[in-house]
Formats: structure tokens, C-alpha cells, sequence
């Protein structure tokens, strides 16, 4: 599994290359890919990343608070570790329609995050954002960062109640999950 993790952003193609290789004979197969879309990317001294930094610390907030996930366990400080080591294997990666469509993928759907919109990165609490980035820009790719008090820190921060509001209800999150499926149903109608 370690060895996946290292190879993150390549996994796309892999299993594109595995659903290819394994369809059955007369079966017309159309791969969608869904991914984020995001106004801003994050950038560091050194780095930048295909994601705005809103869209990752909501993902990290949701995976801390969550009870239960299926390939994500451990406390929140083994979660938030994953967590930008997940992200740093994006380091300087783009997520483009070119790369996407280089990888074989018939469609592509981005879901937008929440009402994100240009600069909404800027607009996160100063020490939150710079906290983040700072983690962001020390660590190295493939690798769980090392700063354990300043991970504690981020965890307590982005878990607080008053980081909740940037970040959509559930209600918001069912809405846009109605738009998503109705972009995947048009899709397939088209085809």
C-alpha cells in the first residue's frame, strides 16, 4: 500500500489502464473522471498545488471529525499526517483537461467546491492559512511532515467550531450533489 501512496497522482492512470484492460469483449466502456475544481491553487514559497487550500483543510477537517473511514483510520494527528502526504505527492502537478484526457479518460466532470470563489484562499483565518502553508512548504514530497506541535496546532484550529463557517451545511452539500449527478446523467444520454 505504502508504494501506492508514493505513486498518488499516477493512480489515475493505472486504473485507467486496469477498468481498459479487463472489459469484457463487446462491452463499450466511457470513463468519467470527476475532479475538483478550484479557483486557487496552493502556493508556497517553494510549491504550488493543484488544490486551494480551502478545499484541503475542509477535506482534513472532514476526515478528523469523521468516525469512521475505510482507509483513513488512526487519531487526528495520524489522519493529518496522511492528509499532507497525500497532498505533497501533488507538489508542482497539474490537473488539467490536457493531463486528464492524456490519461484516456472519455469525459471529465469538475465539481466546483462549495461557492469558492478567486481568492477565497486569502479569506481563511491568517493564522490557519500561514500555519498551512508553512507545514505545506517544509515537508517533503512522499513523506508525512516532521512538526508534530505545529500538526496539533492545524488540528485544533480547523476542528474549532468557528472554522465551521467557511465551509458549506450538509443542505449546500445534497444541492450540489444533485448538480453533479445530473452533469453525469447528461454525460451518458450524450453517448
Amino acid at each position: 500500500a505504502s508504494d501506492v501512496y508514493k505513486r498518488q497522482p499516477n493512480i489515475l492512470q493505472d486504473t485507467q489502464e486496469m477498468v481498459k484492460a479487463n472489459v469484457p469483449k463487446g462491452v463499450e466502456v466511457h470513463t468519467i473522471l470527476v475532479a475538483p475544481f478550484c479557483h486557487d491553487q496552493i502556493r508556497t514559497n517553494k510549491k504550488t498545488f493543484p488544490f486551494s487550500l480551502k478545499l484541503f483543510l475542509a477535506c482534513l477537517r472532514r476526515a478528523i471529525l469523521r468516525e469512521d473511514h475505510l482507509t483513513l483510520q488512526g487519531d487526528a494527528l495520524k489522519i493529518t499526517s496522511v492528509m499532507f502526504m497525500f497532498i505533497s505527492l501533488y507538489e508542482n502537478f497539474k490537473l488539467n483537461e490536457q493531463v486528464f484526457k492524456s490519461l484516456g479518460f472519455d469525459s471529465i466532470v469538475r465539481i466546483p467546491f462549495d461557492s469558492e470563489q478567486p481568492g477565497d484562499d486569502s479569506k481563511l483565518p491568517e493564522d490557519i492559512y500561514s500555519l498551512a502553508i508553512n507545514i505545506l512548504d517544509k515537508n517533503r514530497k512522499g513523506s508525512e511532515p516532521s512538526n508534530v506541535d505545529d500538526l496539533y496546532k492545524l488540528i485544533e484550529m480547523v476542528t474549532s467550531e468557528n472554522f465551521s463557517e467557511y465551509y458549506p451545511s450538509e443542505e449546500e452539500i445534497e444541492v450540489k450533489m444533485g448538480k453533479i449527478i445530473k452533469q453525469i446523467n447528461n454525460i451518458f444520454e450524450s453517448t
